[in-house]
């Protein structure tokens, strides 16, 4: 990874892009991350991330979700992370290689979480029968 920047506009995001934002866990904030699938309107982008199914049942899983982003953007929240492009995918890849990974996600805190899902999505050297599913597996980004 090359860097980040704070998003001033959704329309500044393009289809591919790793971000992340402030969420709320268990009583606790965490930046929760995600893959841009594409920008529906000055508010409204449409992502794929790893997050807790949300029909109340135990566990998690890849899902497509729309998300509003002005509130967050307004307060210098929203952060999209910078590559390398020799380093990692192309855009359409990036989305092939999340969607390949919609339904039921085993989740750890720890080793594989939503950071590491938007890691691997835009790891050029991860196939898509592969995982990066450890921090010390996902460097061909310095990512680490």
């Amino acid at each position: 990874m090359a860097g980040k920047e704070i998003v001033s506009s959704a329309f500044h995001l393009q289809t591919g892009d790793h971000i992340s934002f402030p969420a709320e866990y268990c009583c606790s904030t965490y930046h929760h991350h995600a893959i841009v699938l594409f920008v529906r309107g000055y508010d409204l982008v449409k992502i794929i991330h790893a997050t807790k199914k949300n029909y109340g049942l135990n566990g998690y899983e890849v899902r497509e979700q729309d998300i509003h982003v002005d509130h967050r953007i307004k307060r210098g929240e929203l952060v999209r992370y910078k590559y390398d492009p020799n380093k990692c995918s192309d855009p359409d890849n990036v989305v092939v290689k999340a969607k390949s990974k919609t339904g039921d996600y085993y989740f750890d805190a720890i080793s594989h979480n939503c950071q590491h899902f938007a890691l691997w999505c835009k790891d050029k050297t991860k196939d898509r029968g592969s995982g990066c599913w450890g921090l010390a597996n996902c460097n061909s980004c310095d990512s680490c």
